[in-house]
This record gives structure tokens, C-alpha cells and sequence, in this order.
């Protein structure tokens, strides 16, 4: 996780602020706009995740918080029943994040907690995913936490290439999503070609043997990973209509729950 707060970095002034956040909260309606969405009480929460990230004030703003680096995403309901985030929305966040980040706000960690973020989704998030880090004053993206957000393994080639690039990401959690072993095997291909990624946890993703595989193969063929989470899967042993055994729970000896 980034930092709790930034020190040695001279906070800004209010009009610093004020430019700031009218920027992202501009560059936010326009991809709203772009992408048909309204300009509404959801939006508005939306934008918020942002001034907390940067503990900048608002209306109503329940407490003023330090600035975290951190941007959270929680899935909610409204009185009716409605999503209050929509897959879209999420869609138009990535987007923000990619042209506002750093120059207008620092975002090193972002978390997602049973919001419908789903494979359109995450293609959006990606976007900022890639854009490597600034100077000494930004480290880039170094933080994704996706936990139960629908995401299945049709955005697993896209996650898979992302990987491959250098990218500044050291923690991906994306437990309980229905990867399922498809979803795993271009996450692996891209393993073996990334050299940042520290933390990888697949918790009830709906694996087998067949994804224990695919695994190992990505870590032992050039991955850095110190902490491989597969716990809630089925990874014992397995074997094929042609009587080949795929040991799966022989991962368990790089596994740290």
C-alpha cells in the first residue's frame, strides 16, 4: 500500500487546490460526457473519491483526511436499489486517472471493493495501470485491488499484456472474481516478463490444477513475485483423459496466505 502521507512535500495553497480540483473534476464530466453518462448525485460521489485521495475539502465532506494516495471504490446500493457506480463509470475513472495523474492529483493505490467493475471495467483501468511512474515525486500506479468486482476472464488477455510491459505495479489482489483457469493462462504468459509485480493474490477465483501450472511456469520463467495467494481454489492433484498428472498443490510451497 502507498504511503499514508507525503512528507517532505510542502502542501499546496488553497488556489493550488482549488485549480487542482477543478481540473479533475472537469476532465471527469468530460469523460462522463464522452461516455453517456449523467452528470448526477453519482457522479458527484465519484469525484469525491478523488478529493479524499488528496484530502482536499468538499461540501458536506465528513471529516478532512490527509492526503493517502489511495482512491476507493465501494460497491453501493442506493434507496432504489441502483448500483451507485456503474461499469461504465468505472470505465471513465481509468480514463480520468491516465490524464490527471500526477500533474493534478497522485494516485498510488486504488482499491475496488464488490463495485461492478466487470472486463470493460478493468480495459479502463489498464489505461492508467500503464503510465509509469514520474520523476522522484510520483511513484505511479504501485497498487490494484479489484475484490469481488465480476471481473471474468475475457479482460484476463488485456491484464495478461499489461503485465508483460514495464509497469510500476508491485500488489494485484483480485480475489474472488471468476477468472477461472482460461482467465489465468495469459495473466501467467505475462508473468514471465514482468519484473515489478511483488504481490499476486487469486483468492476464490474459481481455479484448478490446470491454473497451478500455468502459474508456476509464468514464476519460474522470470517473475519477481515474493507472495503468491491461491488460497479458496481447487488446486489438488489432477489428472488428464491421457494420464498426465498436473500437481497443483505443489504451488503451495511459494504460497504466503
Amino acid at each position: 500500500m502507498p504511503k499514508k502521507a507525503v512528507k517532505g512535500e510542502a502542501p499546496d495553497t488553497p488556489e493550488v487546490i482549488k485549480f487542482k480540483s477543478k481540473r479533475v473534476e472537469d476532465v471527469l464530466k468530460g469523460n462522463y460526457s464522452e461516455l453517456d453518462l449523467p452528470f448526477d448525485a453519482k457522479m458527484t460521489k465519484i469525484l469525491h473519491t478523488f478529493y479524499d485521495s488528496q484530502g482536499w475539502e468538499y461540501t458536506n465532506c465528513p471529516e478532512v483526511t490527509k492526503k493517502s494516495l489511495q482512491l476507493v471504490v465501494r460497491g453501493e446500493k442506493d434507496s432504489k436499489g441502483e448500483e451507485m457506480v456503474s461499469t461504465q463509470a468505472i470505465k471513465a475513472v481509468g480514463k480520468t486517472l491516465k490524464a490527471v495523474c500526477p500533474l493534478h492529483c497522485s494516485i498510488e493505490a486504488v482499491c475496488m471493493w464488490h463495485a461492478p467493475v466487470k472486463d470493460e471495467g478493468l480495459k479502463g483501468l489498464l489505461e492508467f495501470v500503464r503510465k509509469m511512474k514520474h520523476g522522484i515525486t510520483w511513484a505511479g500506479l504501485t497498487h490494484l485491488e479489484l475484490t469481488d468486482c465480476a471481473i471474468g476472464f475475457s479482460a484476463c488477455e488485456t491484464l495478461g499484456d499489461t503485465l508483460s510491459h514495464r509497469i510500476p505495479l508491485k500488489a494485484l489482489i483480485l480475489d474472488f472474481n471468476p477468472l477461472t483457469d482460461v482467465g489465468i493462462v495469459p495473466i501467467a504468459k505475462g508473468l514471465r516478463k514482468n519484473v515489478t509485480l511483488e504481490v499476486l493474490r487469486l483468492a476464490y477465483c474459481g481455479l484448478t490444477s490446470a491454473a497451478g501450472e500455468a502459474l508456476a511456469l509464468g514464476m519460474v520463467r522470470g517473475s519477481r513475485l515474493k507472495v503468491l495467494d491461491v488460497h479458496g481454489n481447487q488446486l489438488g492433484r489432477h489428472v488428464t483423459s491421457e494420464g498426465h498428472r498436473l500437481e497443483g498443490f505443489g504451488l503451495m510451497h511459494v504460497i504466503h496466505a
